[in-house]
């Protein structure tokens, strides 16, 4: 292997770290928002969770 491609190699490796790290961060974002809200709202035990668990996924698809 040159090193250019042991370079290239490294760089996909390092953008799907940052890719699976900026999809962690902003999926506990969310999270963290719909509690925020929901416990806003009046919201609280599993319709908490469920609330924010539904702005996840909102945000997924």
């Amino acid at each position: 292997m040159s090193v250019f491609d042991e370079r290239e190699c490294a760089f996909e490796v390092k953008f799907a770290h940052d890719e699976a790290v900026r999809f962690r961060v902003h999926a506990r974002r969310d999270k963290l928002l719909g509690l925020w809200a929901g416990d806003n709202l009046g919201k609280s035990g599993s319709a908490l969770q469920d609330y924010a668990m539904s702005l996840v996924l909102s945000e997924l698809g």
